[in-house]
Formats: C-alpha cells, sequence, structure tokens
C-alpha cells in the first residue's frame, strides 16, 4: 500500500500510484465545500503583550549604624570589602528573601543627605531589625559624623 522512500525534510513522499481511488471523499456537490491544507492556510499571531511597568521602589526606613572590623573584611556575599568602600549589609530578613541581592545598590537618605552603596553583607538579627543597614565609614560619613554612632529613621531603597 505504502512505498517506503527516505524522508527529506521537510517533505513527506507519498506513492499514490499504489492508494486506492477516493476522488469521490472530496466531491463538493455531495460533502459540501472541502478544504484541503494545501488550499488553505490558517495563520494565528499572537498580539504582542508589553512588559508590565516596573513597580516602584519599596521604600524602607530603619536605623543605620558603621562596622568597622578592620580592611579587609570578607561579607556574606564572599567578596572582600574595607571601610572606605560604599558597602552596606542589610538585615538577615531582606538578605535571605532575594538571591540576587549581592551587588544591588541602595539609595540611603537621611535627613537631606543622600549616599549610595553596594550590598555586600547580612547582619544578623540579634544585630539589626528588618529594615535597619549596617553602613561602611565611608558611607556613615557621607550621611553624617561617625560619632552619631546610630542615625533613627534612615530611608533607603534598592536602586
Amino acid at each position: 500500500m505504502w512505498e517506503e522512500r527516505p524522508l527529506r525534510a521537510p517533505y513527506l513522499i507519498i506513492d499514490r500510484k499504489s492508494q486506492p481511488d477516493r476522488s469521490d471523499l472530496f466531491d463538493s456537490h455531495k460533502y459540501g465545500p472541502v478544504f484541503g491544507l494545501s488550499t488553505v492556510s490558517t495563520f494565528v499571531t499572537a498580539a504582542a503583550v508589553p512588559p508590565s511597568p516596573p513597580s516602584p521602589p519599596v521604600n524602607h526606613t530603619g536605623d543605620a549604624s558603621y562596622f568597622d572590623l578592620g580592611d579587609p573584611s570578607v561579607g556574606a556575599c564572599g567578596q572582600s570589602y574595607a571601610s572606605t568602600d560604599f558597602a552596606a549589609a542589610t538585615s538577615a530578613t531582606i538578605f535571605n528573601a532575594d538571591p540576587s541581592i549581592c551587588g544591588r545598590t541602595i539609595n540611603i537618605s537621611f535627613q537631606n543627605k543622600t549616599a549610595t552603596a553596594t550590598v555586600v553583607d547580612s547582619c544578623d538579627t540579634s544585630d539589626c531589625g528588618d529594615n535597619d543597614l549596617i553602613l561602611t565609614a565611608a558611607v556613615f560619613e557621607e550621611l553624617a559624623p561617625l560619632s552619631v554612632g546610630i542615625l533613627q529613621g534612615v530611608q533607603w531603597t534598592f536602586a
């Protein structure tokens, strides 16, 4: 019935000589209009869906202190940093919730002063609250003198 021949993509070769005559199946007078694949093509196009706009940054408000563990230090992200670098540690709650947090930039503001830092570490929950930061001395000094010690009401967001 079917003659086997090697297939060459994308063509399928059928030997119609060995096929029974079924032309009456395609008689439009008996069965109404019949359309074969070769006569009608249907194209389905999907409308392009624009990407959703980025969600507004979440504003965090907490306290900030600074640390000087000696230079260089290695944070939870595994990278070395110094007190002169613009680096920060977020709370373990925020740090652990975002697997891509290492290397992200945060914008920090306190009493009309601003600073930018890179997340390199996590602070223990016993040392800081959910929205608190621990900053390097370089970042802290952009916001206030080191003698202040703790900045209460620091606002920050991921850039």
